[in-house]
């Protein structure tokens, strides 16, 4: 099965993106439906979810980030995003957040890590706070805990660490409601990306 979807990497790497953003969606779906009745017995969606996420850990993502900027030429003017736009398949290249110079950030997951450390210094017991939340953490499993065993892939942010296995969507609806609870607007942090000028994909290797 890995060889299929490498195939489908070399032709069609926005494919591979759509795929892993659409099982992701729908693995976090059926984590949600758990809650509503005991599915122990549920063989058939139990083998789908266990294939979901087999599917989900061999697609070859790595590598690959697709720019929605298809109509962006050197002349372009806009050169940055906010958290009000949508962001997916691009890369950034740094960040300006509320009045501070600009910073460079060659990843979302760098850009998020970098904006949490900014908030928790900004205000830590409002930071620390969202480890009791439940919209700042997943259906199954914590985002934040002072416990890093909890979490898969966990960053020290203060005094508590901080879920970072996301994905680009993930990473801006954490950040759009870390802007809501700080009490600032979603424009107050501009994301610049770096554009891509390849005609067919216009993808990042």
């Amino acid at each position: 099965m890995k060889r299929y979807f490498d195939q489908i990497k070399n032709e069609n790497p926005q494919l591979i993106l759509e795929l892993y953003d659409h099982c992701t969606a729908l693995m976090e779906d059926f984590e949600k439906a758990d809650q509503y009745e005991n599915r122990d017995y549920y063989t058939k969606i139990d083998e789908f979810s266990r294939l979901l996420k087999e599917i989900l850990n061999i697609l070859p993502v790595e590598g690959i980030q697709l720019s929605l900027f298809e109509e962006l030429d050197e002349e372009n003017k806009k050169d940055f995003l906010t958290l009000s736009d949508d962001f997916t398949y691009t890369k950034p290249k740094g960040y300006t957040f509320i009045e501070n110079k600009y910073k460079e950030a060659n990843s979302f997951k760098e850009l998020y890590i970098e904006i949490l450390q900014e908030l928790c210094r900004m205000d830590p017991l409002l930071f620390y706070s969202v480890e009791k939340k439940a919209r700042y953490n997943g259906i199954k499993k914590p985002y934040f805990s002072k416990d890093s065993s909890k979490l898969q892939k966990p960053v020290k942010i203060g005094q508590l660490y901080a879920e970072t296995h996301f994905n680009t969507i993930q990473i801006r609806n954490l950040l759009i409601k870390f802007m809501k609870l700080f009490e600032l607007g979603e424009d107050q942090l501009k994301i610049y990306i770096r554009l891509d000028h390849k005609k067919k994909y216009r993808y990042y290797g």
